[in-house]
């Protein structure tokens, strides 16, 4: 979960905005990591916001949220599905790749409803698509979210 998207120039309205943006990003990233786990009795996940204040082209991200998965790795939790024989066995593991999945989307499409409201458009899936969601700083988490796909897919 981490925001990249850089601005070519930055006006103090231009930069209050991309705060605001990425406020709501990361909070929607945290909101589902917690709500989401807590309603799904996942085990609870330990998680912080970096901000990175310093808008040069020499810091790889402006803002993200560092652990609140439950699977860190993604080899690793393939490996140990493979030892699992029956779908009871799978579950939990599938129930991990679920939340971390939805947990990854969570922060653009917060985004993308913060900018809804803000332009008094009406927020639905016809307006915001999973493609839609790279315009919300959502392209790392975008690529994330299709590796867990990769990994859950093929089994």
């Amino acid at each position: 979960m981490l925001r990249t998207q850089h601005i070519v120039q930055c006006s103090p309205a231009s930069i209050n905005e991309l705060n605001k943006h990425i406020a709501f990003h990361e909070a929607g990233h945290v909101t589902a990591i917690y709500i989401r786990n807590k309603q799904q009795q996942l085990p609870p996940v330990f998680f912080q916001i970096t901000i990175n204040k310093s808008r040069q082209k020499d810091f790889p991200f402006f803002a993200r949220v560092e652990g609140g998965r439950l699977i860190e790795n993604l080899p690793v939790a393939e490996i140990e599905n493979k030892h699992f024989d029956t779908a009871l066995e799978k579950q939990p593991l599938k129930h991990a790749y679920e939340a971390d999945v939805i947990n990854l989307l969570a922060g653009g499409l917060a985004e993308a409803k913060f900018v809804a409201l803000r332009d008094d458009e009406i927020f639905n899936p016809y307006l915001v698509n999973i493609n839609a969601l790279k315009n919300y700083g959502g392209h790392s988490d975008l690529e994330q979210a299709n590796r867990y796909l990769e990994y859950f897919i093929s089994n």
